[in-house]
C-alpha cells in the first residue's frame, strides 16, 4: 500500500460572514442536514462552526461571533472562501515530525488519547489551501474506513456519534468529495511540489499539463490564480451517484440555493457558494474509502 492510499482528505473548512444564510444555502444546494453545530470553537478562537457530512467526510463553515479574530480579519479582506484542508494520516505525530524538519511552522497541535493534530503556519504553504493541518486518530477506527470516527465533529471516545448514522442515509452517502482545485499568484507547479513534499506525496500532471497530487479519496489540482484574485480553494468538485441524469439534476438543484451563482470555472459549467466554485460529476469509486 502506497503513502497515497494512506492520506485521506477528511475535512474542508470555509469561512462565511452570515452563518445562517450559509446553512441554508448548502442544506438547499445539496439537500443534506446540518449534522453537528460545534460549541467548541468559542473563547479564544471567537468562532461559530457548522458541519455537514458528504459520505464519510466533512465541509464545516467557521465565523465570527466577536471583534478581532483571524477568520474576521480574513473575512473583512477577502470575503467567504476557503480556510483549511483537514488529512486524515495514519500517523501524525511523526508527520508533525517530519514537516517541521523542512521549516514548516506548528500554530497549534495537541496530542490525546484518541486525536493527535498539527495545524500549520498557511504562509509556509504559501496560502493555496489556507491553513493545513495533519490529524489521526489513534485508538479509533482505521482511517480507510469511509464511515470511521472522526474527533473534530464529535467527541467520540464514549460509542458511535450520531452524526455518522446521518452520513450513511441515503441523502448524504450519494455525494462525496472528488477533487478540490487550488490557486496561487506563484508558480502552481512550483506550488505542488511544495506541497508534496508537506503531504509526502508524488506530484503528477494530468492530461490538461495541471500539477495534481492525489489522496487516498480524491485528488488537489494546482492552477494559476487570476491577477485580480487571491490565493486560496478556488473549486470544489463533487461526486454524485446515479449517473448523467442525477448529476444534472444536482447540479440544477445547487443553482437554485439562495446566495448561489450559476457560472463556470475552468470551462466546466460550475455554481458559485459561500465564495468558491463547485462543479458536480459522476462519483468515482476511488473518491470513497473502504465501507
Amino acid at each position: 500500500m502506497t503513502r497515497s492510499d494512506q492520506i485521506r482528505l477528511r475535512q474542508i473548512a470555509l469561512i462565511a460572514k452570515d452563518v445562517k444564510a450559509t446553512q441554508r444555502t448548502i442544506e438547499a444546494a445539496f439537500g443534506i442536514p446540518l449534522v453537528w453545530k460545534d460549541p467548541g470553537l468559542g473563547p479564544p478562537f471567537g468562532l461559530e462552526n457548522i458541519l455537514f457530512a458528504f459520505s464519510g467526510n466533512v465541509l464545516e463553515v467557521c465565523s465570527p461571533i466577536k471583534q478581532g479574530t483571524t477568520v474576521g480579519r480574513l473575512l473583512e479582506r477577502r470575503g467567504d472562501g476557503g480556510y483549511m484542508l483537514i488529512f486524515h494520516v495514519p500517523d501524525a505525530a511523526a508527520d508533525r515530525k517530519r514537516v517541521k524538519a523542512l521549516g514548516i511552522r506548528s500554530v497549534w497541535e495537541a496530542d490525546r488519547p484518541h486525536y493527535t493534530f498539527t495545524h500549520f503556519h498557511p504562509n509556509d504553504l504559501l496560502q493555496v489551501g489556507g491553513i493545513p493541518s495533519l490529524d489521526s486518530t489513534p485508538k479509533l477506527d482505521d482511517l480507510l474506513k469511509e464511515y470511521s470516527p472522526w474527533p473534530p465533529i464529535f467527541d467520540e471516545t464514549e460509542g458511535p456519534s450520531k452524526w455518522l448514522d446521518i452520513a450513511k442515509s441515503k441523502a448524504v452517502s450519494r455525494l462525496s468529495f472528488q477533487s478540490v482545485t487550488v490557486q496561487s499568484q506563484e508558480n502552481p507547479h512550483m506550488v505542488a511540489v511544495w506541497w508534496g513534499r508537506f503531504l509526502d506525496l508524488p506530484v503528477k500532471l494530468d492530461s490538461t499539463g495541471t500539477s495534481v497530487i492525489n489522496a487516498m479519496n480524491m485528488s488537489i489540482k494546482f492552477i494559476q490564480a487570476p491577477k485580480s484574485e487571491a490565493n486560496g480553494i478556488a473549486c470544489i468538485d463533487i461526486g454524485v451517484d446515479g449517473g448523467d441524469a442525477a448529476v444534472k439534476e444536482a447540479f440544477e438543484r445547487a443553482c437554485k440555493a439562495p446566495g448561489a451563482e450559476r457560472g463556470s470555472f475552468g470551462g466546466q459549467s460550475a455554481v458559485k457558494m459561500v465564495g468558491v466554485w463547485w462543479r458536480f460529476e459522476q462519483s468515482r469509486s476511488s473518491s470513497k474509502a473502504k465501507i
